[in-house]
């Protein structure tokens, strides 16, 4: 219930924003050429994990807490930056129809590191929406149930051991964004963000390595400030 507001206000933001200045009775937009840091926290929506041609699995209900933070500059309609970006572990059931449901696995957390260019293709003096790009690498903290179906794949062997499976793991990650700002003055904002993260990376086992996938959704809240 609380995401889909959020989604709405997403969703309306356009109209206040051509409203412009006249409903705020002054331009809060900042300036550009001024350097921001900001911080955000959220849930993660849906999280899909894939080890080769294995079924994915996907998150069970709820989410993983997300938190995050970055600094950016302001080059006219283009901020570029970097971020810093903590998923907890999640808990990945088998999402295939018609089979007796799986005990949850973890997943173990994630740490995204990335560039981030954001475009704000609209702006008014109350606020802004913004399209995102974050490239970066992707740091994993892989769980025991996850290392477990890991070594089960590699060996076909449900009760294989976990010696030689990879517990960190390092992969590429590409996340796309849709933000929303809104000004408190132009040193101030309020933040939120809609992303999308790919990733891939290696899981090493004792009989050779696993391709691993990952998708994840996530809302998150924070704030923006000058520096």
């Amino acid at each position: 219930m609380g995401s889909s507001r959020w989604l709405a206000a997403l969703a309306l933001w356009p109209a206040l924003l051509a409203a412009g200045p006249a409903a705020a009775g002054s331009d809060r937009a900042p300036a550009a050429g001024a350097g921001w840091l900001w911080v955000q926290t959220g849930l993660s929506l849906h999280d899909v994990v894939a080890f080769d041609t294995a079924a994915a699995r996907q998150s069970e209900g709820g989410g993983a807490l997300v938190f995050a933070v970055g600094a950016h500059h302001r080059f006219g309609a283009v901020d570029l930056g970097v971020l810093v970006e903590h998923l907890a572990s999640v808990d990945l059931v088998d999402p295939l129809p018609g089979t007796a449901p799986a005990a949850p696995t973890p997943s173990g957390g994630q740490v995204r590191a990335a560039a981030s260019l954001r475009w704000r293709y609209l702006e008014g003096g109350l606020g802004a929406l913004a399209l995102g790009l974050t490239p970066g690498v992707l740091f994993l903290d892989h769980a025991d149930g996850l290392r477990a179906e890991a070594a089960a794949l590699a060996t076909g062997d449900d009760g294989a051991a976990l010696d030689g499976v990879d517990t960190h793991g390092l992969g590429f990650c590409l996340g796309l964004d849709l933000g929303a700002l809104a000004y408190l003055d132009d040193g101030l904002a309020v933040s939120a963000r809609l992303s999308l993260v790919v990733g891939h990376a290696a899981l090493g086992t004792s009989e050779g390595e696993l391709d691993l996938s990952l998708l994840r959704g996530h809302l998150s809240l924070g704030l923006e400030w000058t520096m």
